[in-house]
């Protein structure tokens, strides 16, 4: 009797807890781990323009012994940069990732990241047990004392994360180091599955997007590994690729911080586009939807307006990707890639903006 009394109190006990940390896990934080190298460490230079940011973007902060920083390992703040290193860090695509993503979902999605690169690392340095056969003298400045690798500390991060919020996906970027190309896919499986893994994550809601690396038209060193990039699909399917073209360097293997900042857009419109559900629409009712006339129509959006009107269409950084004149019915948008943009309309009437998103 003893022992059944003892257990339905265990059990008991065991509901509470299980329930009190439930209900300490906010589904309304958006989590995202973001590693690779210094790219995605931060190589732009941090501008005035970077210091002010929405408090619904914070960052947990990752490091050890940064005594020009007054923030403690494991405890999220405004994701004023640098998101990684003390402060002597830079602007990394992750900044303007979060701050996109903010923009453009409800006001009760808070987006968190955690970032954890290695300048000049190897990917296998994210491995939970490759990184044994990495070469890891110039590593150990970066690497806390406790962990022999980069999977370790990212993982010790990312299950405090979890405490807090929702891990929704990955961001990676590296490439620069690459001692065999061919290999470079299966890796790049290797860290992603053992994250899925260990975090206990559905590899079907969770999405790994990876940025190609400076072009060699742009003078990059390493832009032939783009080739590899491109191909990561193949081996991971829930993954996409962030397209560097038109990005500027600073030197042969790091963006401006002007890049940085359109590249974190980029990441951010590919992942705005895998959750378009989540997306916050442009509060218009049914009846307004119709007074604008708007129709999505075999891939591509039907103006249908009386008077002669005007359009242009944007994507998420203001960057005008098609625009021009029409009366009546016009279909535009044919030829965009896809992603997420925004549709401006206006005749002597009104004006209008609409998302535009495309497959």
């Amino acid at each position: 009797m003893k022992i059944i009394t003892w257990l339905k109190f265990y059990l008991c006990c065991l509901f509470l807890f299980s329930s009190l940390n439930t209900f300490a896990q906010d589904p309304n934080f958006h989590i995202y781990l973001c590693f690779g190298q210094s790219n995605m460490a931060g190589a732009g230079t941090i501008e005035t323009q970077d210091k002010t940011v929405d408090p619904r973007f914070q960052k947990m902060y990752p490091m050890v012994g940064c005594n020009d920083v007054n923030h403690t390992f494991g405890t999220w703040y405004p994701a004023v940069p640098p998101l990684w290193g003390c402060n002597g860090g830079g602007l990394g695509p992750a900044d303007y990732f979060g701050r996109t993503m903010v923009q453009n979902l409800p006001s009760n999605i808070k987006i968190g990241v955690i970032v954890v690169a290695i300048p000049g690392c190897d990917i296998r340095l994210f491995d939970k047990t490759g990184y044994q056969v990495v070469d890891t003298g110039y590593f150990v400045n970066y690497i806390p004392k406790k962990y022999n690798g980069a999977y370790g500390w990212l993982m010790d991060l990312a299950k405090l994360a979890q405490k807090d919020g929702v891990i929704k996906g990955f961001l990676m970027h590296q490439g620069e180091t690459m001692p065999d190309s061919t290999k470079w896919p299966g890796q790049v499986k290797r860290v992603y599955d053992s994250l899925v893994s260990d975090l206990k994550l559905d590899p079907t809601k969770t999405p790994l997007l990876v940025g190609e690396v400076l072009y060699t038209s742009a003078g990059g060193e390493s832009g032939g590994h783009n080739t590899t990039i491109d191909t990561i699909n193949r081996v991971i399917p829930n993954s996409y690729v962030i397209s560097a073209e038109g990005l500027v360097g600073k030197d042969q293997w790091h963006f401006t911080a002007a890049s940085e900042r359109i590249f974190g857009a980029r990441y951010a419109q590919k992942m705005l586009s895998i959750e378009a559900s989540g997306v916050k629409d442009d509060k218009l009712t049914s009846s307004e939807r119709i007074l604008h006339h708007i129709a999505y129509k075999d891939g591509a959006v039907q103006i249908n307006l009386g008077d002669n009107f005007s359009y242009r269409i944007t994507n998420l950084c203001g960057s005008i990707i098609e625009s021009g004149k029409g009366i009546g019915a016009l279909t535009v948008g044919k030829k965009l890639k896809s992603g997420i943009y925004l549709l401006s309309v206006k005749d002597k009437m009104e004006s209008f903006t609409e998302k535009v998103f495309r497959k």
